[in-house]
């Protein structure tokens, strides 16, 4: 990740933590899932399916692991994240006492106007980050958290004076996050009656009955660049020589250097399909006999340096999280309680009741969806009605009243269509429905409680408009800075990077509800049967249906990224082969076949020029604040009182090493 882009994913979770972004304040709760094993590494549940809104958060929070170390998103596959970047120099001791107490109430930055950003704003911002985040090193963090602050105070100044403000797509995107913030903080405020001390031990108590306890193991690696390097490392371990000292003077991953290579824990699960055997059978204090394969990295020798029973993490050390649960929950339990209230009444596109179902049993339709074992019969029945809906048509009704019409849940859907990526029609046109209930009956009583005239709330709202704003702004000045010409100078490094001789593989997929299903699957497809009838006939996802199976042509990386079991796999096989066995992604079983195989083409320029606006628009983001930051003449100041100049070169310096710390 480069310099530009952490300064960027900074940006955004500050912003987050004003409450301004709601889907990003949603996704926190839904990320509130106690799913961390015993080795601190993050289960990858990513898939080829989107996961479902609204209730599901919460339902894939109930059901997560709870184990001993603190997240980590890391893979034996993946040396470039496994370092924990604030483990530098500074002591615990002296990070905590650095980031509680200012410098004798200091200055931090001071702006033309005399208006000034204090040392404790700055510890203050720093203290609601999220807690990978704090691992960097307190002056890193420090002058990282400063400098967003001043890009920030900068871009809101900015922004007003130039009325960027009062842009109509500006104004209602800003009244619509004032709306949904006064909304999050009323249900917070209401489920915060569930969040006892017996709840919390339940919850707890709950997310850890199934707990398993599985063997896992502590790996070291030396990584090189090439196999022949890693063998010849393997022979001099073999004639005696010491891993540590190889470790310090052969390894290319510069961030595990001071841990002398170590990795973390890996279950079974964790490592790459192809290799767990070897590294497995690897007995305590032993060197794994044959170099492993990193993607896109080189080659590492591993080196088992303990065995250990995985356990659950303690309730003090998850109590933020099972707290975020319980809040969900009774959000949802709220939300219940407001529908009977108002008569809530949500109605299918033939204008028939939609039963509504309780928490409990949305939840446990959620898990059952998540395992496979739901049908799709009759969510394919429905939406075939829905293609006879127009805008007038009523979709839901509070008491006898108030109606709500499908044009404005139409307006709802186009206004957040990045949300329902994946869904099915089906899933779209319910969710939307609801959301735009919810939306109506929390106006209503956040109104007539007098919930929006709430000091508190209304602070919020203000810190939130002001985030919003500022990072809009930025975003608009930076994209009008990357001109045609950036572009395609963009897309000539681009293309100069792509390796000519790469591979693209072809895919053909039939998701499946059960084992004895995928038998089924590729019994019939031997057996000369068509793929299209079959897909029709077994197929547990509509949205395969909907591009026939097909997922197109992929990269080896890509795939690797997706599953290294399904890329080890297809790489092996030639085209027009149908994989013998199942492949489970993300928690999916797939019948796959590889349709094709071919060079890696180059998109056309057309094709990614969106792509490439998006990839650089946080480096011109940087670019435009750094401008700001020299005609407002800003003075800025280090934890100790010293100036930091802020040009690129030294801003960049002075923030060095944050790039490997993955926000």
């Amino acid at each position: 990740m480069s310099f530009y882009k952490i300064l960027f994913a900074l940006c955004a979770v500050l912003f987050a933590q004003t409450g301004c972004d709601d889907s990003s304040k949603k996704k926190k709760e839904a990320n509130a899932q106690v799913e961390v094993d015993s080795s601190g590494k993050e289960k990858d549940k990513e898939s080829l399916k989107t996961n479902e809104k609204s209730g599901e958060d919460a339902k894939q929070a109930e059901e997560k692991e709870v184990s001993a170390e603190p997240k980590q998103k890391t893979e034996v596959t993946d040396s470039t994240a496994t370092t924990n970047v604030g483990e530098q120099k500074e002591t615990g001791d002296e990070k905590k006492a650095a980031a509680t107490e200012s410098k004798d109430g200091k200055v931090a930055a001071v702006f033309t106007g005399g208006s000034i950003i204090s040392q404790d704003e700055v510890l203050k911002r720093i203290q609601l980050l999220p807690e990978k985040i704090q691992k960097l090193p307190f002056t890193q963090l420090y002058n990282l958290v400063l400098f967003v602050m001043i890009q920030e105070k900068l871009a809101y100044k900015t922004a007003i004076e130039k009325g960027f403000d009062k842009k109509e797509s500006v104004k209602k995107q800003m009244d619509s996050i004032k709306e949904s913030i006064i909304h999050q903080y009323y249900l917070e405020e209401k489920a915060s009656k569930f969040v006892t001390d017996e709840a919390m031990e339940k919850q707890y108590h709950d997310l850890i009955k199934n707990f398993k306890s599985e063997e896992e193991i502590g790996i070291r690696h030396i990584l090189v660049k090439t196999k022949v390097e890693a063998d010849g490392i393997i022979t001099k371990l073999k004639a005696g020589e010491s891993f540590e000292e190889l470790q310090q003077v052969k390894t290319i991953d510069k961030k595990t250097l001071e841990k002398k290579g170590f990795l973390g824990f890996f279950k079974k699960s964790q490592l790459p399909p192809q290799d767990s055997e070897i590294i497995l059978k690897t007995e305590v204090n032993h060197f794994v006999s044959a170099p492993i394969e990193v993607p896109n990295a080189g080659y590492s020798v591993l080196f088992i340096t303990e065995k250990r029973q995985s356990k659950p993490k303690t309730l003090e050390k998850v109590k933020d999280q099972i707290k975020a649960i319980l809040i969900k929950k009774g959000s949802l339990e709220h939300i219940e309680e407001l529908y009977k209230k108002y008569g809530v009444v949500c109605l299918d596109p033939e204008g028939k009741p939609i039963p509504r179902k309780s928490v409990n049993e949305r939840l446990e339709e959620i898990r059952l969806k998540q395992e496979g074992k739901q049908s799709v019969e009759e969510e394919s029945k429905k939406e075939e009605s829905i293609n006879k809906i127009t805008d007038s048509s009523v979709v839901a009704k509070m008491g006898k009243d108030i109606s709500i019409t499908f044009a404005e849940v139409s307006d709802f859907i186009k206004d957040n269509s990045g949300m329902f990526r994946g869904m099915s029609p089906w899933e779209v046109f319910t969710l939307s429905v609801e959301e735009c209930v919810n939306k109506r009956v929390l106006c209503l009583v956040t109104k007539e409680n007098g919930f929006v005239d709430n000091p508190e709330t209304l602070k919020k709202v203000e810190e939130a408009a002001h985030s919003l704003l500022s990072q809009k702004f930025l975003a608009s000045e930076a994209s009008a800075l990357i001109t045609n010409e950036v572009l395609q100078e963009s897309y000539n490094k681009f293309v100069a990077d792509v390796d000519k001789d790469g591979l693209e593989i072809r895919l053909k997929a039939i998701p499946v509800e059960s084992k004895e299903k995928g038998e089924e699957v590729i019994k019939a497809l031997k057996a000369g049967e068509n793929f299209d009838a079959v897909l029709e006939k077994y197929c547990s996802d509509p949205r395969f249906k909907e591009k026939k199976g097909d997922l197109g042509y992929l990269r080896k990386e890509q795939i690797t990224a997706i599953s290294p079991e399904l890329a080890n796999a297809v790489i092996k096989a030639p085209k027009a082969t149908l994989l013998p066995t199942l492949i489970s992604v993300g928690g999916q079983m797939l019948v796959v076949r590889i349709e094709d195989k071919r060079k890696t083409e180059v998109p056309p320029f057309s094709q990614i020029k969106e792509q490439l606006k998006q990839r650089l628009i946080p480096d011109h983001m940087v670019k435009v604040t750094l401008d700001l930051m020299k005609k407002d003449g800003v003075k800025a100041f280090d934890f100790n009182g010293s100036s930091i100049s802020l040009n690129e070169k030294d801003l960049e310096k002075a923030l060095g090493g944050t790039a490997n710390i993955a926000l």
